[in-house]
């Protein structure tokens, strides 16, 4: 993320590119990392009695416990509310789903089982718990 700014600072100073360009390159270059910051900061997975909440920047989803059918280890490379790519993708209602990726997998996959003795779990045998 910093390379940007210091290769555009470097092209200045070769007389590259002209000063007056450089709070527009610099803005281009700044504006997409504050908002990644603030969507990392911001990404959370609450499980309360009844639903499954998921809060990801711009992306929220309430997903009833109910409905969950199959909790399964996945490295999509999809976009999705998850920073990692060793996520779990969550099947409800239908054809439904959102990748997660929990700081702590085995306590969320504990959590879910807990309130979702219906559900199944796929590639997940090294991060549940046994009892």
């Amino acid at each position: 993320m910093l390379l940007g700014p210091v290769l555009v600072g470097f092209d200045v100073w070769k007389g590259k590119m002209p000063v007056s360009e450089l709070p527009r390159v610099l803005a281009f270059l700044t504006v997409p990392a504050i908002l990644i910051a603030v969507l990392y900061r911001v990404t959370e997975y609450v499980i309360d009695d009844v639903n499954l909440v998921v809060r990801g920047g711009i992306v929220n989803a309430t997903v009833p416990l109910a409905q969950i059918r199959v909790v399964r280890a996945s490295h999509s490379l999809m976009s999705a509310p998850a920073f990692s790519f060793d996520r779990l993708e969550i099947s409800y209602d239908r054809f439904k789903t959102v990748l997660i990726s929990p700081d702590d997998k085995a306590a969320f996959i504990a959590a879910i089982e807990q309130r979702c003795p219906h559900v199944t779990f796929e590639g997940l045998e090294d991060v549940r718990r046994r009892p």
